[in-house]
């Protein structure tokens, strides 16, 4: 398997992931907008975005190898 990279529209700017032919996961400039949790607005819910496609630990927590902000 090769990377990926996904981006993630956040309004000034793109939130990525990448993750690695390890199944190693980078994460660069997450920004999570509160906005997006009014159902009024349009803002996207990268939040939920990203959870669908993190791994989980033990206790069912959604996380990330590494993080570049």
């Amino acid at each position: 398997m090769a990377a990926k990279v996904e981006f993630f529209r956040v309004g000034n700017g793109d939130m990525t992931l990448v993750t690695f032919e390890s199944g190693k996961t980078l994460l660069i400039d997450c920004h999570i907008r509160k906005k997006a949790d009014d159902p009024e607005d349009d803002t996207p819910d990268v939040a939920a975005q990203l959870k669908d496609r993190l791994k989980t630990d033990g206790e069912g927590r959604p996380y990330v190898d590494a993080m570049l902000n």
